[in-house]
């Protein structure tokens, strides 16, 4: 088994994102839409289940934005988990759909160490918000909450994290970035 070290006290911090990467978000964003497909990788099953499904805008369609938004925030990554890290992946915006609910898990650990997830637009229907539940490093579990233009920063293949609630809305759309260590 691979041990993977901690590299901050608590495992996730939830701040804003940077204005230069929101801006380039917001620009890609429309055009992404006109690419929504469903989502499908392996084990997309035992990770997303309930009786909603997810769409993915793929990222893949611009793919030097994509690059831009890695690199702008590489640093960031890096200062935030004290360590040497390099891009690994960027998913493209994930749709959750009404029903849909996210198993808690840890993210792949060869890849997928160091990594945000960034609010990028929400329709909740007037009910109430959506959680990412979260284990922190002592064992505790959060649910921390994310409006447009916010994100977490985490540990993705170490601190347990999931949406263990069926998403009561219509749509939640989040971007993935993700780093491994050098």
């Amino acid at each position: 088994m691979i041990e993977i070290p901690q590299c901050t006290p608590i495992g996730f911090e939830k701040i804003k994102v940077p204005t230069e990467t929101w801006d380039l978000i917001q620009e890609v964003y429309p055009l992404l839409k006109r690419y929504e497909q469903i989502e499908y990788f392996s084990g997309k099953e035992y990770f997303i289940q309930g009786t909603g499904n997810s769409t993915i805008f793929p990222i893949d369609k611009v793919p030097h934005q994509r690059d831009i938004i890695h690199k702008q925030l590489h640093k960031l990554h890096q200062d935030w988990a004290g360590r040497e890290i390099e891009p690994s992946y960027v998913y493209g915006i994930r749709s959750y759909k009404n029903g849909t609910v996210l198993k808690m898990h840890t993210d792949i650990i060869q890849t997928h160490h160091i990594a945000s997830i960034i609010s990028v637009d929400k329709d909740i229907n007037n009910l109430e918000d959506w959680g990412l539940n979260i284990i922190d490093h002592s064992g505790t579990e959060h649910i921390i909450y994310l409006e447009p233009g916010e994100m977490i920063l985490y540990e993705s293949a170490i601190c347990k994290h999931g949406r263990p609630e069926s998403f009561k809305g219509n749509f939640y759309n989040n971007l993935f970035v993700h780093y491994k260590f050098k």
